[in-house]
């Protein structure tokens, strides 16, 4: 049987990437007509951050510059 420590994989650079959508949605949400804008961003925010739990390295563990790919289940 396997741990979900096993099973889950923490893409950081993903989670980042989420943290920067999410804090962009923040600021324009304060701006003049910028509503729209900062909707898409939080949304963008959360289904990168929902796809990094599925999501396994392919190339470059450890690095920086590693990649991922979405896995489907």
């Amino acid at each position: 049987m396997s741990s979900i420590k096993d099973e889950l994989t923490l893409a950081p650079r993903m989670i980042e990437d989420a943290y920067k959508f999410c804090r962009a949605a923040e600021i324009l949400v304060s701006e003049r007509n910028m509503m729209k804008i900062s909707q898409i961003n939080a949304a963008l925010s959360i289904e990168i951050l929902l796809k990094s739990f599925f999501s396994s390295v392919v190339d470059h563990p450890g690095k920086v510059y590693a990649t991922y790919k979405f896995e489907k289940n």
